[in-house]
């Protein structure tokens, strides 16, 4: 997934949290001018319950059913949900802890994708004096 910015999404149909923000994950993942790859990852429930709610809720982004917890593990992961925006480069650059709107989860994305790269200059305006 390098070369393009990653939204990663710790959540569980058992968090009511989660629930209220799984129709904003739905839009951005349903947005085909989202400039970022969505993974989604349920945690300590079998997967048989996941795709069930999955099927019930009509849910289409991409979901990683992690039984044994093994990746919130890696990912230290203490809550849900929990959001991680990862660089294209691979690196971890930013969290969202606790659900957001769409249009607040939106609002993060875009700001944290406009940010400036520290290999390029921040500004195209020219100062003259």
């Amino acid at each position: 997934l390098r070369n393009k910015e990653t939204m990663l999404v710790f959540w569980s149909p058992d968090c009511s949290v989660c629930r209220e923000e799984l129709p904003s994950i739905q839009a951005i993942a349903d947005d085909p001018a989202q400039p970022i790859n969505l993974i989604t990852v349920v945690s300590y429930t079998p997967s048989e319950e996941v795709k069930a709610f999955v099927a019930e809720k009509q849910l289409r982004f991409p979901i990683i059913s992690d039984e044994s917890g093994e990746i919130s593990q890696r990912y230290n992961v203490h809550g849900i949900p929990f959001t991680y925006l990862i660089q294209r480069e691979g690196v971890i650059d930013s969290t969202i802890v606790g659900g957001d709107s769409e249009r607040s989860l939106r609002d993060k994305i875009f700001s944290w994708t406009a940010t400036c790269d520290v290999k390029t200059a921040c500004t195209t305006e020219t100062v003259s004096k």
